[in-house]
């Protein structure tokens, strides 16, 4: 059964023997997987093992591709491998499970559990090193590059009263 997605897999022969496996390699793309600042270029590569068991296909293996994004702090662009490992189970519809992935036509779709996986293993707010220095809040410079050379920010002047209740900060001792 030939579909239009290489995600979209065909069972019917192991929903017919349970017990047996069958390997599964390849290579596709899933597209608007990531968030705002980092999402996966590219195909992802799966490795995947099938296999039946009463009532299902228990689904393992390995994927494999990048991502690439902004840095959070710096805006540098990033480009990270991606290797996570995958354990699903597909059942027929309707029985006691009513949520999970779904054997539909004797054909599993891998795409969600694809998303599921790899969509949890993409980061929110990445970053290109834990270290990074950001950008100036006045001219913009990396800071990751040296220092800019503005003057050091007071902060809020509205805050100030609170300086001197803080040992070290201000130039006073605390209040006693």
């Amino acid at each position: 059964m030939r579909t239009h997605s290489l995600l979209v897999v065909d069972v019917h022969e192991l929903l017919e023997a349970p017990g047996s496996r069958r390997s599964l390699a390849l290579s596709a793309a899933v597209s608007g997987l990531g968030g705002d600042l980092a999402g996966v270029r590219g195909d992802l590569g799966l490795d995947l093992v099938l296999e039946a068991i009463d009532g299902g296909i228990v689904v393992q293996g390995e994927i494999e591709g990048e991502y690439a994004g902004s840095c959070r702090r710096c805006l540098r662009e990033i480009v990270r491998p991606l290797r996570v490992r995958v354990a699903e189970i597909y059942r027929p519809p309707g029985g006691a499970w009513e949520e999970g992935y779904v054997i539909t036509n004797s054909s599993i779709d891998l795409e969600r559990a694809v998303r599921d996986t790899v969509g949890l293993e993409i980061p929110l707010n990445p970053l290109c090193r834990p270290d990074c220095a950001g950008l100036c809040r006045r001219c913009g410079a990396d800071l990751n590059d040296g220092s800019c050379g503005c003057p050091s920010d007071e902060g809020d002047p509205r805050w100030s009263a609170l300086k001197g209740l803080l040992p070290g900060v201000g130039g006073s001792e605390p209040v006693s």
